[in-house]
């Protein structure tokens, strides 16, 4: 496939009409992809036909509705009235952003698993590719393509630095990662299901529940690139993310130090020879995030360090 195919949005509708009811009800299928939308009616027609028109044909597809006023319901509807492989739930009350993921995740019986937000898409050798990754490779969680972020009219704008591969021990892994997650495209990998599902049940609604879910899984795990960019993300403005954290996060030890509850989280799983070699790091992770933080009571404790590191320190009973 070239570049510029790679790049063209699918078709609005997959070309091969409903499926037969009885691939409902045969063996559970390999992949299961959870779509979490909220209004996405702009662009949910173009995610859900990619996954549709993927070239491994053995997924589900299970769409969670979370509280949308737009038309993104008659999409839903449309799409699971087409096609026997999709399912769809519609939430009437609104659920915060994390726990519209879980309720997918939880709900899974496939062995294998990824999300895809609403207004991104996949090349058609998505799914193939990753799962071919993983079949090969046990000691891997998780596989993700390189991923490009794309303008409205589906040109690409610049690559993602989030999917970038950690297969080695995992104290390297989890070292390089909370180094620089970057984007985090890699949450939208396809992952064994057990491991992801393991994650997700431990962690909390909190700012970085998708780094905190990225690097739970690295403990048990590899996550593997592959080379070509077949996933491709309309980028979300930075300012959306920290108006959740906002809400999120009231207190004023919570916004000084932004990751503090994610770390929480982090070190109570690490074994505890982990804990130990990962102390510089757990601790770096946390000052990048207090210099970048859109609260003024975090960036003025980061000029302070020798107190925000005891403090942080204390706090965790390290």
């Amino acid at each position: 496939m070239s570049e510029m195919s790679e790049r063209t949005p699918p078709n609005e509708m997959p070309n091969t009409g409903k499926l037969p009811l009885d691939h409902a009800a045969a063996e559970t299928p390999q992949l299961e992809v959870g779509v979490p939308v909220h209004n996405e009616g702009r662009t949910l027609r173009r995610t859900l036909s990619s996954i549709l028109n993927q070239t491994h044909t053995d997924l589900v597809v299970h769409i969670s509705d979370n509280g949308s006023v737009d038309d993104t319901a008659d999409i839903c509807r449309e799409f699971a009235t087409r096609d026997a492989r999709v399912s769809y739930t519609h939430h009437s009350a609104v659920l915060e952003a994390p726990d519209n993921f879980r309720f997918l995740i939880e709900r899974s019986k496939a062995p294998y698993f990824a999300f895809l937000a609403g207004d991104d898409w996949w090349a058609p050798t998505f799914a193939d590719r990753c799962l071919t990754q993983l079949a090969h490779d046990p000691a891997a969680v998780c596989c993700v393509t390189r991923a490009s972020f794309v303008d409205d009219a589906g040109v690409s704008s610049k690559l993602s630095d989030g999917t970038y591969a950690l297969d080695t021990d995992a104290r390297t892994r989890l070292r390089r990662y909370l180094g620089g997650p970057g984007d985090n495209s890699r949450m939208f990998g396809v992952y064994r299901s057990a491991v992801l599902k393991d994650a997700w049940r431990r962690t909390p609604v909190t700012v970085a529940h998708d780094w905190l879910v990225c690097a739970l899984t690295l403990i048990e795990g590899k996550h593997l690139e592959w080379p070509e960019t077949l996933f491709f993300r309309e980028e979300t403005p930075y300012q959306d993310y920290w108006k959740l954290a906002e809400r999120w996060e009231s207190s004023v030890v919570g916004r000084a130090l932004p990751n503090l509850r994610m770390t929480h989280v982090l070190v109570a799983n690490l074994p505890p020879t982990l804990r130990a070699m990962l102390l510089p790091t757990v601790v770096a992770h946390n000052f990048h995030a207090m210099v970048h933080s859109p609260y003024a009571a975090s960036r003025r404790a980061a000029r302070v360090p020798g107190k925000t590191k005891a403090l942080l320190l204390k706090s965790l009973r390290w």
